[in-house]
């Protein structure tokens, strides 16, 4: 994740995770049937201490290593299958 529009990755993590998002279905004769959802909300709902397991890394996928720092690595690195 990078930084956007003069927020930082934890604000925009922060505000990805607590943000409606629209979804659209394609319903019989072909009418568009449009639902705002919390895109979290299942993990939410199921399983809340997942979500304070969310580690937001600063990344840009044009960069060298994918723009993410050494320190962030090793987070990653030692973070695998927790």
């Amino acid at each position: 994740m990078r930084p956007k529009r003069g927020q930082d990755v934890d604000t925009r993590l922060s505000q990805l995770i607590n943000s409606p998002v629209w979804t659209a279905t394609i319903i019989p004769f072909g009418l568009l049937q449009l639902f705002l959802l919390q895109l979290f909300d299942s993990v939410r709902q199921e399983q809340p201490q997942a979500l304070g397991k969310v580690i937001p890394i600063y990344g840009d996928v044009t960069e060298p290593e994918l723009g993410i720092s050494p320190a962030d690595q090793k987070v990653l690195i030692d973070n695998v299958g927790s």
